[in-house]
């Protein structure tokens, strides 16, 4: 066999990357401007925003700035759970998808933060009738034969489908740790990486989370590092209305794109650059004050001002690693099963022997 070497010894020749040209900064300038300009053009008085869920309902309330509620910080909750979760797949077609998921939820008492638990998981997404059907190792009552239809079955093609719809089981993982810390502890605050939105196949166990959540009187939160929601002139709403105000606060909404969970924007620190989406449950509005409050206290690490540490633990522990996934492989290659030499000749990544050639 003969593996020729490049003839190209040298990266000096006609034609470099664009981002080298001595024009790239004033031609990114032009775009720049175009691009922002809008946030400073427009007339933002009696702006309103505009909540959207994941079912489609929309609502929309006039941001005023009475609405504002200063906030400072506390420590109100003796304990405190942080959830959050990692993926990675481990093979991926335009019609099966294979991949790891991890779970981690970081528990804070006294102000000592500790990984509480950490549970991983491998979940295969299985194509059948137009839905895949999700098949979980070790099993997992919440995954077991759920069944993910493809949003725009226009798209069945995409490639990218079967590995999304493998993807629901980092969220079902994370809902299923949440209610694990609602159901094992009393009076605690339970912070969860994202929403309490949810598609049809999380709903039994948001249901579950906010009726555990409530009989042993645990506050629960959805805080969302990113969102969607917008306003009605084109602005992100973290945005627009971290804007107005310096000092720590937080936003309440009265309207609501669902009847189960209730949305607040927050200012967490006064040196924070970002306003976050916080979810939480109706019948909880009296105690979302302290809760938050409580989420001020500890969101002071130089790392992310603002961020509450506990979920910047989680994300830390949760997150698996290049290695993590190149050893997982290892392993399963290491089996010399067919089933294996089967299914990543049928997923083929052609892209893996150039981008290990090139870089």
């Amino acid at each position: 066999m003969k593996c020729r070497s490049l003839s190209i010894q040298s990266r000096e020749f006609e034609g470099q990357p664009f981002y080298t040209n001595d024009n790239f900064l004033f031609f990114m300038e032009r775009l720049l401007k175009k691009l922002g300009g809008f946030l400073k053009e427009k007339d933002f008085s009696s702006e309103k925003a505009v909540l959207k869920s994941v079912s489609g309902r929309a609502v929309s309330e006039e941001i005023r700035l009475e609405n504002y509620e200063f906030i400072s910080k506390s420590n109100s909750y003796q304990k405190l759970f942080f959830v959050d979760g990692g993926s990675t797949p481990l093979l991926s077609s335009a019609s099966f998808a294979l991949g790891m998921f991890r779970a981690c939820i970081i528990k804070s008492e006294k102000s000592e933060f500790s990984v509480h638990c950490l549970e991983d998981l491998f979940c295969a997404a299985i194509p059948e009738k137009g839905f895949f059907v999700l098949s979980a190792s070790p099993n997992n009552s919440f995954l077991e034969s759920i069944k993910i239809k493809p949003r725009n079955t226009d798209d069945a093609l995409d490639p990218g489908i079967p590995w999304r719809a493998c993807s629901a089981a980092r969220r079902l993982l994370e809902l299923s740790s949440a209610l694990k810390a609602a159901s094992e502890s009393k009076e605690s605050l339970i912070v969860l990486d994202g929403s309490l939105d949810g598609e049809e196949h999380e709903k039994a166990l948001l249901d579950e989370i906010r009726e555990t959540a409530l009989k042993n009187n645990n506050v629960v939160l959805g805080l969302s590092k990113s969102n969607s929601f917008s306003t009605d002139k084109d602005r992100p709403l973290s945005y627009a209305l971290l804007a107005n105000k310096k000092k720590p606060w937080i936003y309440k909404f009265v309207l609501s794109p669902s009847d189960f969970f209730s949305v607040c924007f927050v200012k967490l620190h006064e040196h924070s650059d970002y306003s976050f989406r916080v979810d939480y449950f109706p019948e909880q509005i009296k105690c979302l004050g302290k809760a938050i409050e409580s989420l001020s206290g500890i969101s002071d690490d130089s790392l992310f001002y603002g961020y509450p540490y506990g979920l910047i633990e989680a994300d830390s522990f949760a997150r698996i690693s290049l290695q993590e996934k190149e050893l997982v492989l290892a392993s399963i290659a290491s089996e010399q099963s067919d089933y294996w030499s089967d299914l990543e000749k049928a997923a083929g990544n052609p892209h893996k022997i150039l981008d290990s050639a090139k870089f």
